[in-house]
């Protein structure tokens, strides 16, 4: 009974046409700051989904010195079939946007100039998640390759909105 259980489960999902939505926690490499999100998938196919997230990383203040940022990704998730149906191991490739600013306030903030910054990168990785019932716990490692090249360790939990 409990593999029936856990086979349904896996397959309602990441059945096609299945939305979900959720939260996420990060840290980041090249920020070296943690940061918390939102992030979507939607099930093309039972292997197959479409993923967006936002993560914004808690930016540091030095001397009057500002430093924020933020990132946008687009992915999509190749979904690996092993034994163990509550466990969804997954590789990703996709699009990032990663903007970054440094606002200069206080005494030593006349010393820089304010500046911000928009880089695209591309994205590999891999992850897993956890299926439990309806809800899905996640785990990733994400790779940004570009101007502002990046790993970002992220997790978080989704739900269906369908």
């Amino acid at each position: 009974m409990l593999v029936l259980t856990s086979q349904t489960t896996l397959l309602s999902q990441h059945e096609s046409g299945t939305f979900r939505l959720g939260a996420q926690l990060g840290i980041g490499t090249e920020i070296e700051s943690f940061g918390i999100g939102v992030r979507g998938d939607y099930a093309l196919t039972p292997k197959f989904l479409l993923g967006t997230d936002f993560m914004y990383f808690f930016g540091d203040e030095d001397f009057g010195i500002e430093h924020n940022w933020f990132d946008v990704n687009f992915n999509a998730n190749y979904l690996i079939e092993i034994r163990n149906p509550d466990l969804v191991p997954y590789v990703l490739g996709g699009l990032n946007i990663a903007r970054t600013s440094v606002k200069c306030e206080g005494a030593l903030g006349s010393l820089c100039d304010d500046y911000s910054e928009t880089d695209i990168g591309f994205n590999l990785g891999g992850g897993m998640e956890f299926l439990l019932g309806s809800i899905a716990l996640f785990g990733e490692v994400r790779v940004t390759l570009g101007d502002l090249d990046q790993v970002v360790l992220a997790g978080g939990v989704k739900l269906p909105l369908n």
